[in-house]
């Protein structure tokens, strides 16, 4: 042979033999092929086989190579190359499997010339269609916290492709509570190339329109995958699971200053809240006006008691008016409805007690006192009365007086009363019985004292004020809330 020729002949031996280990390396990912053992393949798939032909020398063809196998396996000689150091010649063998493969089968080979193969045969077995979770992973993240109504939040899509084939991505579905929305904005269908990842973004919001409670909640994706590049195409499902927090913007840091345990106990505090201070205002002109509103006071254990109460009777009147449940969650909207309607239903309740106490003031003072009483008697009302002897005063004109009872229109107060001793009179257990506050005591002293002549009873004659009288409302100046004085003054 000329020398050109037998390189050319080296040349075509090289590359032959490339082509031919690149096609063993690639038919890796399709299953696992050796010379002496048998290989797995899948329905529709295919793998390779190593066959060696010993001969003494490369000149010339290559030694034909005979295959023989069932029905539902096809095989064809895709490359072959001789081994100079093993003195053999290579050859890949393409072993393919029909859809319906299903039983292991036994394919032989043999050379033309009767030279020795390595293998002579090779078993052949249906290998399992791989799991949709061994060929790729899905994964989300969620840029927040908590959600909450209103703005949306982006949800990240993160597949990864597992296997060394190229991988194409379709119909990515989310699904949730009822309340959530969700808004693909990657774009699906894509494909992944081997041993890498794909990020899609999709975007989830609540719009009110359906309750999604506080809480935790799933979020679940799917997503169907397939390899393009296999005849039948394989297909598979894979799906991720994300637990987000629902919540209400703002809301447990309202709670935590509020010092509520939960939103349940919102709505009666809040109408206690508002009774309370509404009253504290409605009385701000009064001799015995309410104290204004503290949380500490909310927080005691009867206001505990009734504002848990209050909250019962919301939870329970709630869904009957607006058709949503509260007690398993709620959302803004909610927060809005409950607070409007707390703060509504306690100005309502302080406006209509307001409103009897007025009525009942105006009506008892019509025959309470009488102007021009005199001291005894008055006392002996006062008594029947079951009002005590120590009163709130106020100045008027500008004397003090001692607040009885009032309304909005106009209240009733009296000149203080002296009891005055009668010679050497000891007037001592009288002074002793006011000091404690005792009034059946004080009472029954004074008129005893008076029957024995020991002691005078009269009404102070400031400002020729000598009885109860009634002065109109907004025309006097109280003093701070909580002071108080005896109507009855011992000299």
């Amino acid at each position: 042979m000329p020398k050109t020729d037998c390189r050319r002949s080296s040349i075509s031996h090289w590359l032959a033999a490339f082509v031919l280990a690149c096609l063993v390396w690639t038919s890796h990912a399709n299953a696992a092929a050796s010379e002496d053992s048998g290989f797995a393949v899948e329905p529709g798939g295919f793998g390779t086989v190593v066959v060696r032909i010993k001969a003494a020398t490369s000149h010339g063809t290559a030694p034909k190579l005979v295959t023989v196998a069932p029905g539902d396996i096809t095989t064809s000689v895709v490359g072959a190359a001789y081994d100079s150091d093993s003195k053999a010649w290579t050859y890949a063998v393409k072993v393919s499997a029909d859809d319906g493969f299903a039983n292991q089968g036994l394919v032989a080979f043999s050379a033309v010339g009767g030279l020795k193969t390595s293998p002579d045969q090779i078993m052949v077995k249906p290998a399992p269609v791989p799991r949709a979770a061994d060929v790729a992973t899905m994964e989300l993240y969620i840029d927040a916290d908590t959600m909450s109504e209103g703005p949306p939040t982006q949800i990240f899509v993160k597949v990864s492709n597992l296997s060394d084939e190229e991988l194409a991505l379709k119909d990515l579905h989310f699904s949730g509570a009822a309340g959530f929305t969700f808004s693909l904005a990657a774009p699906i269908p894509a494909t992944v190339a081997p041993h890498s990842i794909f990020v899609a973004t999709e975007t989830v919001q609540m719009t009110g329109a359906e309750i999604v409670g506080t809480g935790n909640h799933a979020i679940l994706a799917t997503l169907d995958v397939s390899r393009p590049g296999r005849n039948p195409a394989w297909k598979g499902s894979i799906s991720a699971e994300k637990q987000v927090t629902v919540g209400v913007l703002g809301m447990s840091d309202l709670l935590k200053l509020l010092q509520i345990p939960s939103f349940l106990f919102l709505p009666g505090f809040l109408m206690v809240a508002t009774y309370k201070a509404l009253r504290a205002f409605q009385t701000r002109k009064s001799p015995t006006p309410e104290k204004d509103v503290q949380i500490s006071d909310l927080l005691a254990p009867g206001m505990l008691v009734i504002s848990v109460t209050l909250s019962g009777a919301m939870a329970g009147l709630y869904p009957l008016v607006t058709k949503r449940q509260i007690l398993f969650g709620y959302s803004l909207t909610d927060v809005v409805y409950v607070w409007a309607a707390s703060i509504i239903a306690g100005y309502a309740v302080a406006t209509a007690v307001e409103l009897v106490l007025d009525a009942r003031d105006k009506s008892l003072a019509r025959s309470r006192f009488v102007v021009g009483e005199a001291p005894l008697p008055f006392l002996e009302r006062l008594r029947r009365m079951k009002i005590s002897q120590i009163r709130p005063f106020i100045n008027y004109m500008p004397n003090r007086l001692l607040y009885l009872s009032g309304n909005s229109d106009n209240i009733w107060v009296a000149p203080e009363i002296f009891v005055k001793g009668v010679g050497t009179y000891d007037t001592t257990p009288i002074d002793e019985a006011v000091s404690l506050e005792k009034d059946e005591e004080v009472i029954e002293l004074i008129k005893a004292a008076v029957a024995a002549g020991g002691v005078t009873v009269e009404w102070s004659t400031c400002d020729d004020r000598t009885s109860p009288i009634q002065v109109p409302a907004g025309t006097y100046t109280k003093f701070q809330a909580g002071e108080k004085a005896p109507l009855i003054k011992v000299e």
